[in-house]
């Protein structure tokens, strides 16, 4: 028997199911509660807006949720993922420059992402010890009268009324939500200091019925944007021989519902060929849009002062930029990092998890915000790094397009499957600086425009 009897899960998104998972090892109960009935697996939540858009898994966060839900993998390919090669199947340009194809040894499922979260659900609502009551409505925390210990949450039930849930811990994983600063300030307790960076992008999506050879031997395309061209463009292998292409811009470069936006990027990014074969192929479904206007990182990790039994997690800990695929990869580096933190005995539990979590984020919060400072769009002042980073990130992906170790390297790099530091080696160092004199600069003056930029 484990010596904590219940904890409660705020979300049934990636990030909540990954706790949960967690926490079926030290808890005898673990309740998770979403607000979102469950009852349509594969199918888009109103919970999460994103979920109609191509999603990535990169390639340490594939290997942690396998960790922390074996078989997943199994699951995913047997019901229909598409098993790919990340490089050797992939058409990837970072910053204007695409990678030399070539086998890296990066291998990923590509699917939806109601179809990855089902397969998550699959596995975590089957243990013995999780319970699920959807269409609840968390709302308030309860706890003792000097507020140092959470003891449970009050949700609102699917027929009106009101529950008291108990709970030794509770973990808040409701996405980007802010619940939890909330909860602390009622509490008494100081709300943490926030890294906020806007950057105002917006997607674009329609899933097709596509041939499967639509990108010849490719199963993933990827022009992301750049300076001097703000808008980009993924297309997806996706579940059971459908596809996904997702537009996505900065700012007044975002595409928009009607769909002109959306065709236009299309019709110029696509490779030869494909946006012909897009525009001729039966949609499976209109067009949806997303917006993502703000980064976000609260550092819980520098509050000393918190009630114990009380943890933000997920994307209410830290939100990206979505171009770069970091969601569900953070999600599964903080559930494993609350594994490590549980392992452990002691006091303030919440704290100790929040230092863990920090060290697993802080890579993918940089590389985020330090491409992001390279669009002119993002407003805001730039750190110093920046131009230093936009010289060096230029040589080094204009030596990716010609030289196969460092396109291997620089891929490995930017899914995770080696740290990112493996970017600054001393080999990789000489060859950016080798080629950063042959790179153009693409970034307009002044904040104008150039010639094949995404505008009408």
């Amino acid at each position: 028997m484990n010596a904590n009897p219940e904890a409660v899960v705020i979300g049934a998104g990636i990030g909540g199911l990954l706790a949960a998972s967690v926490l079926a090892d030290f808890y005898d109960t673990v309740t998770i509660i979403e607000r979102d009935r469950m009852n349509l697996p594969d199918h888009v939540r109103p919970g999460v807006p994103q979920g109609s858009h191509i999603h990535g898994l990169l390639a340490q966060g594939h290997q942690v949720i396998e960790d922390l839900v074996p078989g997943f993998d199994e699951d995913l390919l047997t019901g229909g993922a598409v098993p790919v090669e990340f490089l050797s199947e992939t058409r990837v340009s970072y910053q204007g420059y695409t990678l030399l194809q070539s086998p890296a040894d990066i291998h990923v499922p590509f699917a939806s992402r109601p179809f990855i979260e089902a397969r998550i659900a699959q596995k975590v609502l089957a243990l013995p010890n999780v319970r699920l009551l959807d269409g609840h409505t968390a709302q308030t925390l309860t706890a003792t009268p000097r507020g140092d210990q959470v003891t449970g949450i009050q949700v609102n039930t699917p027929d009106g009324g009101c529950a008291d849930v108990p709970a030794d811990l509770v973990v808040a994983a409701p996405g980007k939500a802010g619940h939890v600063p909330a909860w602390l300030h009622r509490l008494g307790c100081p709300r943490p200091p926030e890294s906020r960076m806007r950057i105002d992008v917006g997607y674009s999506s329609r899933h097709y019925k596509l041939p499967a050879d639509v990108l010849g031997k490719d199963r993933f395309f990827f022009d992301g944007p750049h300076a001097g061209r703000p808008c980009g463009l993924m297309i997806g292998a996706q579940e059971n021989g459908t596809w996904v292409v997702t537009a996505c811009g900065y700012g007044a470069h975002a595409p928009d519902r009607n769909g002109h936006d959306f065709r236009d990027v299309v019709a110029r990014l696509a490779p030869s060929g494909v946006a012909e074969c897009i525009a001729s192929s039966p949609a499976l479904d209109d067009i949806h849009t997303f917006g993502f206007p703000v980064s976000v990182r609260r550092h819980y990790e520098r509050v000393n002062r918190m009630p114990e039994g009380l943890m933000a997690f997920g994307d209410a800990l830290c939100s990206y930029n979505p171009i770069y695929g970091g969601g569900m990869t953070s999600a599964a580096l903080q559930a494993r990092a609350l594994a490590l933190t549980l392992e452990e005995t002691g006091p303030r539990l919440p704290h100790r998890f929040y230092r863990r979590a920090a060290s697993s984020i802080t890579p993918l919060w940089t590389l985020s915000t330090t491409v992001d400072h390279l669009m002119p769009e993002v407003p805001g002042r730039r750190p110093c790094y920046v131009k230093v980073a936009e010289s060096f990130l230029k040589g080094l992906m204009a030596a990716a397009e010609h030289d196969a170790e460092t396109a291997r390297t620089v891929a490995r790099a930017l899914t995770f499957a080696a740290p990112l530091t493996r970017l600054i080696h001393p080999t990789l160092l000489a060859r950016a600086l080798h080629h950063r004199h042959d790179v153009p600069d693409l970034r307009p003056l002044n904040g104008g425009h150039v010639a094949g930029a995404c505008d009408d």
